[in-house]
């Protein structure tokens, strides 16, 4: 009997130092073939991002197949536009150009650029991958270089799970992206597949410098491949969700 418990002990034993090893951050400033990093971190990001767009895709379904504002409407309201007190049916229309997806290839491309493929301090220390600030004092990491007067801070995670879903957010619903989700929103009733090249337009705001962000954003997309490697199957699963 003791020989049985010790057996299933060991079998969870194994089991979990494996999920450890699966889901443990890579060292990303070790390795020196340029491929191999790239692939260590498409492939450590890309399913919190998938994860994260199934549970916004579940919150758009409910969306679409409403007939009445129920409590669940009524909580992705607030979640997405925070005051809902007066929301009615006629303003689900609204509410869905929030609630959608954003495309791997976009939020992988931007995690590269602003994490430094997962080199920069930031990332090793508090898994931002997207630069997110916060404006508490303690909420995350001063940077080193922050103007005198500024009290911005560069949001710690506990995990990069964490750190897509507040990604994913900020831009669904922050004013800064309005373009973006408009562009978006255009997509999908013309039934066309999201484009991260024409999405990435709406990023002037993401970052200081602009233009040159955007290009730097949309080269990465393309150099990378990443829409026609991660992109693709996203249209099918919308179909398949929503129908």
């Amino acid at each position: 009997m003791q020989s049985g418990r010790y057996l299933i002990v060991s079998v969870l034993l194994a089991f979990i130092s494996l999920s450890s090893v699966i889901h443990a951050r890579p060292d990303f400033s070790a390795f020196t073939d340029v491929r191999e990093k790239k692939s260590m971190f498409f492939g450590y990001l890309h399913p919190a991002i998938e994860q994260e767009n199934k549970k916004i895709l579940a919150e758009r379904k409910t969306l679409i197949q409403v007939k009445n504002v129920t409590p669940q409407v009524l909580e992705i309201c607030e979640k997405y536009m925070g005051s809902c007190d007066n929301f009615q049916k006629k303003d689900i229309a609204t509410l869905l150009e929030r609630v959608d997806i954003i495309p791997p290839s976009l939020a992988l491309a931007q995690a590269a650029k602003e994490s430094g493929w997962g080199t920069s301090r930031f990332a090793v220390e508090g898994n931002n991958y997207f630069g997110q600030w916060c404006y508490s004092k303690g909420c995350g990491m001063v940077p080193k270089r922050r103007p005198q007067g500024a009290t911005h801070e560069v949001k710690r995670f506990d995990s990069h799970h964490e750190a897509v879903s507040a990604y994913m957010h900020n831009l669904n619903t922050g004013r800064a992206y309005k373009d973006l989700r408009e562009t978006r929103a255009k997509l999908r009733s013309s039934g066309k597949q999201l484009s991260s090249d024409q999405l990435a337009k709406g990023l002037m705001s993401y970052s200081e410098r602009g233009k040159p962000y955007v290009k730097e954003i949309r080269q990465m997309i393309r150099y990378n491949n990443l829409d026609e490697k991660y992109d693709g199957v996203w249209q099918n699963f919308y179909q398949q969700l929503v129908n």
